[in-house]
């Protein structure tokens, strides 16, 4: 069964209809995404110096397909021209005694399904971020890490690994952030979920002050390719290539706190576009 992140199609409508909408942020050129701003100089031992801007997730050619990592336990199906070395490891999903990710019977096989698992192949803090283009060929190249700067090191803009858990928790664990991993559209009509109230109109409710008319919807990973699923991601909240982020949120603003998010930080525009805790919006 294949995978379809529908957001990529809804991304592609929106660039025709509407490009100012579409191009609210300023693009990855100089923030901690820009790859040759992140390593060149830095001490890489791949890639010590780098310009290029996307090289260090993409390849134009000869990148990595679902297929060649059929039989590795978790391999993604979601492999965008993909360059970098993979996350293959298999992460605790968010628990705590309100919501348990781990058990709920809305989750997927793997916490890291959809886009996840790219992210995480940088942001795990293990994977180095110069383990890509490597010279060798078939899996190798997309699993070995033989990098050297690494998320959470002295490089890295001041950014933490994200997927390292507690103690107690397993190496690998999404257990101290924001559940991912489960059907949030179905979540929605569960009358059993206790999270708290949401706002009205999910999940086709647009990102609060935003400037765009990118739905939550558009954000979530459909297994099926039809709508009937809906799987929240790290791209359910954050846009990697900073086209949806608000321009307000973007690099050169003086913020200090840009993490490509779909939805601004000031007033938690990204919280209140789901959870009603803090009023209607």
């Amino acid at each position: 069964m294949k995978s379809k992140l529908t957001s990529l199609i809804t991304i592609v409508a929106i660039t025709a209809l509407s490009a100012t909408a579409a191009l609210a942020g300023p693009g990855i050129l100089g923030t901690s995404h820009d790859i040759g701003n992140y390593l060149n100089g830095k001490g890489s031992t791949l890639h010590p110096s780098e310009t290029r801007i996307c090289a260090g997730c993409h390849t134009p050619h000869h990148s990595l397909t679902p297929d060649m990592l059929a039989g590795i336990p978790n391999a993604p199906e979601y492999t965008p021209l993909w360059a970098h070395a993979v996350d293959l490891n298999y992460y605790d999903a968010y628990a705590n005694p309100v919501f348990n990710a781990r058990t709920d019977g809305l989750r997927a096989d793997d916490t890291l399904i959809g886009p996840s698992r790219l992210c995480m192949s940088c942001h795990d803090g293990v994977i180095a971020v110069d383990s890509y283009y490597q010279p060798a060929t078939g899996v190798a190249a997309f699993t070995d890490n033989k990098g050297s700067v690494k998320i959470g090191g002295a490089n890295d803009f001041g950014g933490n690994n994200i997927g390292i858990g507690a103690a107690g928790v397993g190496t690998f664990s999404m257990a101290r952030n924001h559940p991912i991993g489960f059907d949030f559209k179905q979540f929605l009509t569960d009358a059993t979920k206790t999270l708290g109230e949401f706002q009205t109109g999910l999940p086709d409710k647009k990102y609060v002050n935003a400037g765009t008319t990118i739905t939550v919807a558009n954000r979530l990973y459909d297994t099926m390719g039809d709508g009937s699923t809906g799987y929240m991601t790290c791209a359910t909240c954050h846009d990697v290539h900073n086209k949806l982020t608000p321009a307000s949120e973007g690099p050169g603003t003086g913020t200090a706190q840009f993490y490509f998010t779909l939805a601004p930080q000031a007033g938690s525009a990204l919280c209140v576009t789901c959870h009603a805790q803090a009023g209607t919006f």
